[in-house]
Order: C-alpha cells, then sequence, then structure tokens
C-alpha cells in the first residue's frame, strides 16, 4: 500500500507539473491561477500546495527539472569520444536541436524567454538562476582551459570570455529560432551554426 501511495503521489506531482506547463504556456505566468492548473490536473488545487508549496515555486521546479534535461544531452555528446574539438561540436549542435526535438523542452523555454514577467514572487528563483549561470560559466571556462592546454583551442583564447560567448551564441540562436519557427529548421542548421562558432576558437596550425 505504501508503495502505491509513492507512486500515486508521484503520478500527481507529475500530473500538476505537465497542467502547469500548459495554462502557464496559455496565459503567461503572472495571469496562471493555481486552481486552473488543479482543474487541468484533475486534482484539487490543494494538492499543489502539498507538494510544490506555492505558484512560484511550481514554476521554478518546472524549469529546473524540464531545463535539467541538458545534461542528458551533453552526456551523450560527451560518450561519444573524439577529440575536445570534436566533443565541444557535438554538445553544441545537441543542446541547439534539443529546442526542436523535445516538446517539453521547447515550450519551456518559450515560456520563460517570451512568456513570463518580471513577477516579484519569482525573485528568489531569479537570483538562484543568477548564480547558477555564474558557476556554469566558470564550469565552461575549465572545460576551455583544457582545449587551450591540449592545443585544440587557440592558446590567446580568454576561457571566461570564450564561456560567455558560447552561452550567448546558443541563447542567440534560441530565441531567433523561437520567434520564427518555420523560418529554418535547427536539425539542419546546426552543423554549420556550430561550424561559424568553432572556427574561431580553433586552434590554427603553425
Amino acid at each position: 500500500m505504501a508503495r502505491k501511495t509513492k507512486e500515486e503521489a508521484a503520478a500527481t506531482r507529475q500530473a500538476l507539473l505537465d497542467a502547469a506547463l500548459i495554462v502557464f504556456s496559455q496565459k503567461g505566468y503572472a495571469a496562471a491561477r493555481l486552481e486552473e492548473i488543479a482543474e487541468n490536473a484533475g486534482v484539487s488545487r490543494g494538492a499543489i500546495y502539498w507538494h510544490f508549496g506555492s505558484k512560484a515555486e511550481l514554476y521554478s521546479i518546472l524549469v529546473d527539472e524540464t531545463m535539467g534535461r541538458i545534461q542528458g544531452v551533453v552526456d551523450r555528446a560527451v560518450s561519444g569520444g573524439g577529440s575536445w574539438l570534436d566533443i565541444q561540436r557535438r554538445v553544441m549542435i545537441y543542446i541547439i536541436t534539443l529546442l526542436e526535438e523535445d516538446e517539453t523542452y521547447r515550450a519551456v523555454q518559450e515560456l520563460t524567454i517570451l512568456k513570463t514577467g518580471l513577477a516579484p514572487e519569482l525573485g528568489e528563483g531569479m537570483r538562484k538562476k543568477q548564480e547558477a549561470m555564474r558557476q556554469l560559466e566558470e564550469e565552461i571556462a575549465g572545460y576551455y582551459r583544457e582545449g587551450i592546454a591540449l592545443g585544440e583551442v587557440r592558446a590567446n583564447l580568454d576561457p571566461v570570455i570564450a564561456a560567455r560567448a558560447m552561452l550567448a551564441y546558443l541563447n542567440g540562436v534560441s530565441l531567433n529560432w523561437l520567434l520564427d519557427q518555420q523560418a529554418f529548421s535547427l536539425r539542419e542548421s546546426a552543423p554549420a551554426l556550430v561550424d561559424v562558432f568553432m572556427y574561431d576558437i580553433a586552434a590554427r596550425p603553425a
């Protein structure tokens, strides 16, 4: 019985996350009501408070868990092996194409970039996101230091600037595509888009 209850709780939690994405996407964060989310999930409003505590927490967890899918993409890219440049290129291609291939990830990106205002209650979540971004930037900079040490990345490239440029490049491609998803296919364009970036960071033969 305990196992069934645990499984039911997990199912309810996931139903609420799925419903929240639908309602947030349709109405934006500010206009979305907890009653609508609960009704869409087929549960009571109280279930939201049991699992998440508030609308802001529900939103933050939805975004955090969905964005976590990027790590799986990165792991898959790294497992393909090859040189530092091979892996870097694959990581960027996989991250770009994830936006087109994963419907939930795409919906959350649209929500955070295009459909969420600066609600005061999201301030704490924004501060956590800023800190996570700083940590990510430092991790990527460390990866670029490895590339420089291996002689695959040009020695005069500042690793921190490279990390910022990579994140800005990925974010820019994502935004451009989200604004007009019929303009081009990320899946088809990703290799060429990434090669433009790779050309600038790669070490040149002596």
